[in-house]
């Protein structure tokens, strides 16, 4: 009633010989003779012109930018990001909670929650992999977890692996009901990572793919694999050096199209943030904090973000301060391990009897569970990835 008042203005004032407060009082008791419907209809009328305005002062920003000149691909960028927040804001940041309220929701959603389970319905992103599920206990929407490791260690293994176990596991349910996968190659190119699928799925030697030595079985293990898994809800981008903004506009687009609620960016040094920054360490904490900000919270996915850390020496393992941009990178996550494999590190005491698919993870940060390390086993040969027999 109050907007509808204040649209009109003095015409109404004039036609109803009133004064504001009247009028206000008239066209609340039109409102309320009215069908819900209607009242709900004239809201979206609301919302639908406060986005237009945004839009229009988007665009005439943007012109004025383009005449003067600025760098097109920031523009282009910027323009990218605002246009997707109106496709997707959720118009949280004038909400206020009251704190019974608060308690309240966290009932439903702890019933809704508790409903699902007893239904069979996973809860969150789970993998079938014990060395993941039993520390993350489902990654849900506006959650990441950082997965580090210096070059070789198999952390984009465990993500690629991850991201198909995870998609199988979404095939065996109605088409309705699936949640898609997004794969941001931003390291690798189409070609080796299509490589490292054939090798997981078909268990191929590397080097027979690389080389051309492949076998007709191996060929024929490969198709049949594939073939059979042709459906699944997973789908890949393989660009590199994408701005941040230009990233969010990528996964907005996957959520619209393919319904994806998980999302593996590999990794974050093969992304720029929309501001340069003067120290490295300021850019990638800069790039983590957009992640979780402007990607999982603002879109509502799960996210695994890639990272590498720092050269260390062989004697010790990796820890927070290892990740490359220092520990205001790993504040930004609900979740941070490292790939750390025993038998590439010589000077260490333990790696003397390690075999060489020995793998473990190492929780640094864990805000819902315990830190213990956990065990894989990993063969870098065919890209197998699972938890030790």
């Amino acid at each position: 009633p109050l907007s509808i008042v204040e649209a009109a203005g003095l015409p109404l004032l004039r036609t109803w010989r009133c004064d504001a407060t009247g009028a206000l009082v008239r066209v609340r008791q039109m409102v309320a003779k009215a069908y819900p419907a209607d009242a709900l209809s004239h809201c979206k009328l609301i919302r639908q012109d406060s986005e237009r305005r945004r839009l229009l002062e988007i665009l005439e920003r943007t012109e004025e930018q383009v005449r003067s000149r600025d760098d097109p691909q920031a523009v282009a960028a910027q323009l990218t990001t605002e246009a997707a927040i109106v496709a997707t804001d959720q118009l949280l940041t004038s909400e206020l909670v009251e704190f019974g309220e608060l308690g309240r929701r966290m009932v439903r959603r702890q019933q809704a929650l508790m409903a699902a389970r007893a239904s069979g319905i996973e809860i969150g992103v789970r993998f079938g992999l014990n060395f993941l599920d039993s520390r993350l206990h489902g990654l849900k929407g506006s959650e990441m977890m950082i997965l580090a490791g210096a070059p070789g260690e198999g952390k984009s293994a465990i993500s690629w692996v991850a991201a198909t176990r995870f998609a199988e596991r979404q095939a065996d349910k109605p088409p309705e009901q699936r949640i898609g996968t997004l794969v941001i190659s931003a390291e690798m190119a189409e070609t080796p990572s299509s490589d490292r699928i054939a090798q997981n799925i078909a268990r191929v030697d590397g080097a027979h793919l690389r080389d051309g030595d492949t076998t007709e079985g191996e060929l024929a293990s490969i198709i049949w694999e594939w073939g059979r898994r042709k459906d699944l809800p997973i789908v890949y981008n393989f660009t590199s050096m994408m701005r941040a903004s230009q990233m969010r506009a990528l996964v907005a687009t996957a959520v619209q199209r393919y319904n994806v609620g998980f999302v593996v960016i590999d990794h974050m040094r093969y992304f720029d943030a929309d501001v340069r920054m003067l120290k490295a360490a300021e850019e990638d904490e800069e790039k983590a904090r957009f992640v979780r900000e402007r990607i999982a919270k603002d879109l509502n996915v799960a996210v695994l973000l890639l990272a590498h850390t720092v050269k260390i020496t062989e004697e010790r393992r990796p820890r927070l301060s290892d990740l490359r941009g220092g520990q205001m990178v790993s504040a930004h996550a609900d979740f941070v391990a490292f790939t750390y494999r025993p038998s590439r590190h010589p000077t260490n005491d333990e790696s003397e009897h390690a075999p060489k698919t020995e793998m473990q993870l190492l929780w640094e940060k864990n805000r819902h569970n315990e830190e213990e390390p956990t065990f894989a086993h990993f063969d870098p040969s065919t890209m197998t990835i699972r938890d030790p027999i």
